[in-house]
Formats: structure tokens, C-alpha cells, sequence
């Protein structure tokens, strides 16, 4: 056994598996709190926090590809773990709006994160517990990566980054579809490759039912087209939320 592989097996200390609001969960939930507090009151550039939650979520995600595929023994890469869910396109969205000038793609970015990438990192952070194993850092990297979604979306919209606007929402979207679009090229193209029976990125793949809870008895039950629209529509209702609630805030402060 390489030094290398010593060290992936010594970081990969166990704990008693979380539950949803157990102390690990809690504790996670107070330091994104406090990380969005700290945020609002010393208003850092919102370039700077998008480059530190993108490097942060990366770092942690290599961890993680790295961890899942070394059980001690040997190598063996597990093809559900590629990092190309829909939680994992936030970190690419950051690093992305960073690197490029200011512009209608960058200001699109943004308003993804702020909309489909807040949205989703607050579901799993008010109900974790699918995500949750035994091992001590992945844990870490699960509240981690979704929690850092939730900071990213937050402080775009409380910096005034991203305005809570109807152009707003339709540039999110148009991300979100691109993203999309991205998922089903790589599960159409890797079932007829033959890569691990198809791989199922977003879980919308037209060859495996859905595991998403709904969506897997919505693939059941309905045409994929008609599957997919719905999937659509659902992740684009929850996107909208944050932005309708930050207006709401908006103009409670004007009246105030």
C-alpha cells in the first residue's frame, strides 16, 4: 500500500451515521447561520465569496471521487458518483461567473445560483438525511458543498448582486436548460456506449426510471417527455421561490 493510499484509508474514520436534526446536522445548519450573517454584516466582493465556495466545494469533491473509489484494497471507480448531478452544478456556475468578464453570461450564472442552485441547496439542507454515511468526511463534504450553495444564492441576492427580477428568473432558467441538456447528452451518450449501463446525471435519463422521490413514479407512469416536463417545471418552481421571497423582502424595506 502506497503513503497515498495509507492516507486515503486513515481519513476515512467513521461515525455513528446523522439523522436529520441530530447534533451534526444541527451543528452544520448553525454554521451556515452564521457564515450568511458574517456575510451580510461585513459585505465582502461577491466575486471573492463565489471563488472561495467554488474552490472549497471542488477540493471537497475530489475528496470525495477519491474516497468512494479506494475501499483499502483496491481501485475501482463507482459510476454514481460522477460529478455531474444537478448539486454539483453550482461549483461549476461559480467558477465559471468568476472567471468570466461581466456580462449577460456572468450576470446568468449568477442568477442561477441565486435561483436553481439556492433552491436546491436549501432542500437538502432542511432534509439531508439520503445524503448522509457513515464516514466522518463525507459528511463534512455534504453539509459542506449544499450549505455553500445556500450562502452563495443568499448573498448574491442580500449584496444586490442578483436582483429578484422576472429577466433574472428567465436568464436562470436558460442556464438550468443548458445544464439540462448537458445531463441527457451524457446519459444518452454513455447508455450507448455501453459506460455502466448508462449513466443517469440529474436522474432524468430516458433508459432508468427515476430515483428522485415522485420522479420515480412519475417515470413509471408517464411518456419521458412528458416526465421531463414535469421535471422541468418542478425544479423551476423551486427556483423561483427564493427569487419572489427576496422581492417580497425588497419591498417590505421600501415601505419601512
Amino acid at each position: 500500500m502506497s503513503f497515498f493510499e495509507r492516507l486515503i484509508v486513515f481519513l476515512q474514520f467513521e461515525m455513528p451515521r446523522p439523522t436529520n436534526y441530530g447534533w451534526f446536522h444541527l451543528l452544520a445548519l448553525g454554521v451556515l447561520v452564521a457564515v450568511i450573517v458574517l456575510l451580510a454584516r461585513t459585505r465582502p466582493d461577491p466575486e471573492r465569496v463565489l471563488f472561495a465556495a467554488a474552490v472549497i466545494s471542488i477540493c471537497f469533491e475530489c475528496y470525495k471521487q477519491i474516497s468512494f473509489s479506494y475501499n483499502g484494497q483496491e481501485w475501482s471507480y463507482p459510476w454514481y458518483i460522477f460529478p455531474y448531478q444537478f448539486c454539483s452544478t453550482p461549483m461549476y456556475a461559480a467558477l465559471l461567473a468568476v472567471l468570466l468578464k461581466r456580462g449577460k453570461v456572468h450576470d446568468a450564472l449568477c442568477a442561477f445560483l441565486a435561483s436553481y442552485g439556492l433552491s436546491a441547496g436549501i432542500a437538502v439542507m432542511a432534509y439531508p438525511d439520503s445524503c448522509f454515511v457513515s464516514e466522518v468526511l463525507i459528511n463534512v463534504q455534504t453539509m459542506t458543498h449544499h450549505g455553500l450553495q445556500v450562502v452563495m444564492g443568499c448573498y448574491l441576492l442580500i449584496s444586490g448582486a442578483v436582483r429578484p427580477t422576472k429577466r433574472t428568473f428567465f436568464s436562470a432558467a436558460a442556464v438550468f436548460g443548458a445544464f439540462v441538456s448537458l445531463a441527457l447528452c451524457i446519459d444518452v451518450a454513455t447508455y450507448h456506449a455501453g459506460l455502466n449501463g448508462g449513466l443517469e446525471m440529474f436522474y432524468i435519463s430516458p433508459y432508468h426510471p427515476s430515483i428522485l422521490p415522485v420522479f420515480d413514479r412519475l417515470s413509471v407512469l408517464l411518456p419521458y417527455p412528458l416526465f421531463l416536463l414535469c421535471y422541468l417545471l418542478f425544479f423551476s418552481l423551486g427556483a423561483a421561490i427564493p427569487l419572489v421571497v427576496a422581492r417580497g423582502v425588497a419591498r417590505l424595506r421600501r415601505k419601512g
